[in-house]
């Protein structure tokens, strides 16, 4: 008592009493690896994710970082032990009991995250896009791919088939299970896809010792997709890089279907009128927009859209600019930008990797066609390295990955004469939809570049 009323001896137990604090935090460094400092009412528990990712959660309590699941596991009795130390009063005693159900709430969710891995299912039309998406999953860590259901679109269904097989040979993953699925759209015939990836998808680079369609599973791709969401109810996240005519069909096959999917990611669509098929139309919507239009009316479940215009304004740095109009010019330039602009599509694919040799094999026909001036005018913000599907595929694999998104009710346009296949975005509610799809506007590019250099190693 003396000593709390005298300047040194206050000094001396502020001493002591900063001591036993820090040898208090000694501990708890100890046991959690990372103690960060006491706020009162207020826990922050840094999530350690199987990617070595970290990231803040708030509930009640005091500050603490928890790096593993047997580190967790004494978290809770170590917490109960240091409160025991002193009698709660009844406030004290409601935010403990908050604090230990959102403990146990929190657990639930990290023995979900880290326990499991991600579950994916792939619907593509391997063009050279479809190919990096793939990729892109497979370089992923904790992601197990349940299959690959193929559809028509960039190429013929069979030619899918092959160019799935051979993008799973070059990861050296061809035990992942791969279904023929639609070869034709719903209603009309198949559309031109051009020749943006080649004849055949890939850029018609040769491959003599390509795996043939023997390894294809009997099992139709629309009754595979059915069978594999029903065996892992809640779980599956079902990614769509290609026309939705296999999509559609599962729904009408089997109505709950959405239900049981954790997310659906779909590139396709557009949200600014914008066309690279036809005036108004984006080509997996454009290619089957009785397809597009069931899934976007009847898939009522968490639904992101990666469509064209904005793939366009999040293109990575590879540019061909176009200076007909100054041929001089852009002659003594054209080495200058290419040094600063090419460099990570050059780094990406400069890779000392058989995937990286592969890539660089079926990619060359693209890049040649990007140069020309067809593509140049279908680019919204310029032309540049635009790997459509692959944001798909990285907002399935990374919840972070989409920075900012727009939530609208969204449809498909069936019937116009130059609006056939182009995505309706109901801005004001005149569709009278409840569900909502997120719309995908900015993403964490550094991320991407991150996910894509990791797709080739």
């Amino acid at each position: 008592m003396y000593a709390s009323s005298s300047p040194v001896g206050g000094a001396v137990l502020q001493t002591e009493r900063k001591a036993y604090r820090q040898e208090q935090e000694k501990k708890m460094k100890t046991n959690f690896s990372g103690f960060l400092g006491s706020v009162p009412g207020v826990v922050f528990i840094l999530r350690f994710l199987p990617s070595n990712l970290c990231w803040l959660q708030s509930v009640r309590g005091t500050h603490y970082r928890v790096a593993t699941q047997q580190q967790r596991k004494t978290f809770l009795p170590l917490m109960s032990s240091v409160r025991k130390k002193r009698k709660l009063t009844p406030s004290e005693q409601w935010r403990q009991s908050s604090a230990e159900q959102q403990w146990q709430l929190f657990q639930n969710s990290q023995e979900e995250r880290c326990g499991m891995s991600k579950k994916l299912l792939v619907d593509v039309d391997s063009g050279v896009d479809d190919a990096q998406a793939i990729m892109l999953a497979l370089g992923a860590p904790d992601v197990t791919v349940l299959g690959v259901t193929c559809v028509h679109g960039n190429t013929t269904v069979e030619n899918v088939c092959r160019n799935t097989l051979r993008v799973l040979k070059a990861c050296n993953q061809l035990e992942i299970p791969v279904f023929k699925g639609a070869d034709k759209p719903i209603l009309g015939n198949m559309l031109d896809p051009g020749h943006f990836h080649g004849q055949d998808g890939l850029g018609d680079a040769p491959d003599p010792n390509a795996p043939g369609l023997d390894l294809l599973q009997k099992e139709n791709a629309v009754s595979a997709m059915i069978r594999i969401v029903n065996e892992n109810p809640g779980e599956v996240s079902l990614v769509a890089t290609a026309p939705l005519t296999n999509l559609a069909l599962a729904v009408r096959m089997e109505p709950s279907l959405p239900s049981k999917l954790r997310g659906l990611y779909i590139m396709g669509g557009n949200t600014e009128s914008r066309g690279n098929t036809s005036v108004c139309g984006e080509f997996n919507f454009t290619a089957d927009p009785e397809a597009a239009y069931i899934v976007l009316n009847e898939y009522q479940c968490p639904t992101y859209l990666a469509c064209w215009e904005f793939t366009c304004h999040n293109k990575l740095s590879w540019v061909i600019f176009s200076l007909t109009f100054l041929p001089h010019l852009w002659k003594m330039l054209q080495p200058f930008v290419f040094f600063s602009l090419q460099e990570f599509c050059d780094t990406w694919l400069a890779q000392d990797s058989h995937k990286a040799r592969f890539m660089s094999q079926i990619f060359q026909h693209s890049i040649e066609a990007a140069k020309t001036e067809r593509f140049q005018k279908e680019c919204v913000a310029g032309a540049g390295f635009i790997s459509c599907d692959s944001y798909a595929m990285a907002a399935a694999l990374d919840d972070s990955f989409i920075i900012e998104s727009d939530c609208y009710p969204v449809s498909v346009e069936l019937t116009g004469t130059h609006t056939r296949g182009m995505m309706v975005v109901d801005t004001v509610g005149f569709l009278k939809k409840t569900h909502k799809a997120f719309i995908m506007k900015k993403v964490d590019l550094e991320r991407f570049k991150q996910m894509m250099m990791a797709a080739l190693k």
